[in-house]
């Protein structure tokens, strides 16, 4: 919890709500799948830029949400190559076809994609890839230190790269 208190204390996230930034260092400690990446990484949130530490944390909870890594694979990515804007239409469509795909997610009540919407719109906008949270929501490439983007490439995670900072390899 060094790196929660350390956060908290000097803002590195600048994240203005507690709970969400408490809930942005939990998802950034519990990853289990990327302990290689964590392990230089969290000095690298205490020493890195605001943004680089806000990506961080970003792709900590896309390597914990499945659902929140498809929805940026597959609808964000896209809309930062193709164009720098998304709406309703993204969100609809791609909670469409996850209904096709599962029966869990076709059972989900019309709330809960509300619910999940207005989260993947707050998660984005705090991680500053959206520029506003009215429509038209403009999407904004992610800026990452160097040393941490190689760390990622190395580690094999080039599509995590690409969705987080746009850069095609």
């Amino acid at each position: 919890m060094a790196i929660e208190r350390k956060s908290a204390d000097r803002k590195y996230l600048s994240i203005k709500n507690r709970c969400a930034k408490k809930s942005a260092c939990r998802h950034t400690i519990k990853v289990k799948t990327a302990r290689q990446f964590f392990t230089p990484t969290n000095k690298q949130i205490i020493e890195s830029d605001t943004a680089t530490s806000k990506l961080i944390v970003l792709y900590s909870i896309m390597k914990t949400d499945r659902l929140f890594y498809e929805f940026m694979n597959e609808v964000i990515r896209e809309k930062i190559h193709a164009g720098y804007e998304t709406d309703k239409s993204g969100f609809f469509g791609f909670f469409g076809n996850k209904r096709q795909q599962s029966e869990t997610v076709a059972s989900w009540k019309g709330c809960t994609f509300y619910k999940l919407r207005q989260v993947y719109i707050r998660i984005l906008f705090e991680a500053g890839l959206l520029r506003n949270q009215k429509e038209p929501r403009e999407l904004m490439v992610g800026m990452m230190n160097m040393k941490v983007k190689e760390h990622l490439l190395q580690l094999g995670e080039h599509q995590y790269v690409e969705i987080l900072t746009g850069d095609r390899r």
